[in-house]
Formats: structure tokens, C-alpha cells, sequence
């Protein structure tokens, strides 16, 4: 079951003890159309099945599996941005922002999302209702 949802789906790896990550999974699933993406936290012992465990020690990023590749920081969040539905998917524009700043920007929000939008015991997207519905079937 696991080859298969890779195979056919782009995997958002996030922090489940993250506010900020446990929204933008949220949003993400609302404005997710064309059904492109599942997602799996961090702290699913699943995870190991799909990524390294040194990627996984060493990100303070979103990562994004797609076509059997790895993408991190920035490119992973507009790449996410990218296949949603418009107006949101224009902002891919973002890219033309240099990387380096872009991952600079990125840098410092991932390293001080826990201060910024605070920290939770657990993944809790799937706590309310109306999440579990919206959710139901995207969450490895």
C-alpha cells in the first residue's frame, strides 16, 4: 500500500508537534483539488520506510517526496503551493526570488516555528471532525 500512494501521490513529510506544520497540512488538504498529495508526519515510525533517518535527525524543513525524489525548504513549500488551486497556485512566482533568500526566509521561520506559532504534545490535525473528514483518507 505504501509503494503505491508513492508512486501515484507527492508525500508532505511535516512536524506533527507543530502548530504552523499541522495548518499548513490543513490548508494544504482544503485547496488540494486534484488530489495530489498525502501526508505523514515526522513522528510516524512509518517514516523510516520512506526517508532516511539522517534526512529526518537533520530537517527543520517540510519535505516533499515526489517521483522518488527529496525537496527541501522553499522549493518544497512553492513546489506544494505550485499544484493548488488558483489564486494560489500563482505562487510559484516566488521562485523567481533568488534561493538563497528564499531558504534564508524559510531558514529562519523553520527554526523558530515552535516560538513563533507554538508547539503541541501530537500531530492533532485529525482531532476535530471536520478535520478528520477533510482528512480521512490523505494520511499515511
Amino acid at each position: 500500500m505504501m509503494d503505491e500512494t508513492i508512486k501515484k501521490r507527492k508525500i508532505i513529510c511535516f512536524d506533527g508537534r507543530c502548530a504552523l506544520c499541522n495548518n499548513f497540512v490543513l490548508f494544504v488538504a482544503k485547496n488540494d483539488t486534484k488530489d495530489c498529495f498525502r501526508f505523514i508526519s515526522l513522528e510516524n515510525p512509518k517514516i523510516n520506510t520512506l526517508l532516511e533517518v539522517n534526512i529526518i535527525a537533520k530537517s527543520n524543513s517540510i519535505i516533499l517526496i515526489s517521483n522518488n525524489s527529496i525537496t527541501l525548504e522553499s522549493n518544497a513549500a512553492l513546489l506544494i503551493l505550485k499544484e493548488l488551486r488558483f489564486p494560489i497556485s500563482a505562487l510559484i512566482l516566488l521562485k523567481f526570488i533568488p534561493r538563497i533568500i528564499r531558504d534564508f526566509i524559510y531558514s529562519i521561520i523553520a527554526k523558530n516555528r515552535h516560538l513563533f506559532f507554538g508547539k503541541i504534545n501530537s500531530c492533532s490535525i485529525l482531532n476535530r471532525k471536520k478535520n478528520k473528514q477533510l482528512l480521512l483518507n490523505k494520511i499515511i
